[in-house]
């Protein structure tokens, strides 16, 4: 029992940045069926993991869609959808299962202030070596 918390207390102080808690209701649904939405509750999140606790339940390692809703009549909608993966669960009860999600964070492409494309130059790009043909074939011209 003794070593069973000191392993959750070193997990816990692995965490890429703190979780804020929060009781705010979501709707759930998978990226397969979106028509399909399930009611759920979000207990903790930070911007790289969310805890939900709901009565569905899901495979580790499914993707899932998240959006967080303004009342609890799961009526008005707030922000937009997160997409996360089921990364553990634990039950609480016989009727709900609490979900650990890891985001899924999407690359962000920088544009320069025309609004074109910024492509950074690799600094580790290979250079052309130099070789005595090259240096022949400048004599020659």
């Amino acid at each position: 029992m003794v070593e069973f918390n000191k392993k959750r207390t070193t997990n816990l102080n692995k965490r890429i940045a703190p979780r804020t808690p929060s009781k705010r209701p979501c709707m759930i649904w998978t990226k397969d069926s979106p028509n399909i939405k399930k009611k759920g509750v979000i207990l903790d999140l930070n911007m790289y993991g969310i805890r939900v606790r709901t009565s569905e339940i899901y495979e580790i390692g499914q993707e899932l869609c998240i959006q967080m809703m303004k009342d609890e009549e799961y009526k008005n909608i707030l922000g937009v959808p997160i997409t996360a993966v089921i990364v553990r669960s634990s039950s609480v009860d016989t009727d709900y299962v609490d979900y650990g999600m890891k985001r899924v964070l999407i690359e962000i492409k920088k544009t320069d202030r025309r609004g074109q494309l910024f492509i950074n130059p690799s600094i580790n790009a290979p250079k052309k070596q130099i070789t005595t043909n090259d240096i022949l074939k400048k004599k020659k011209q």
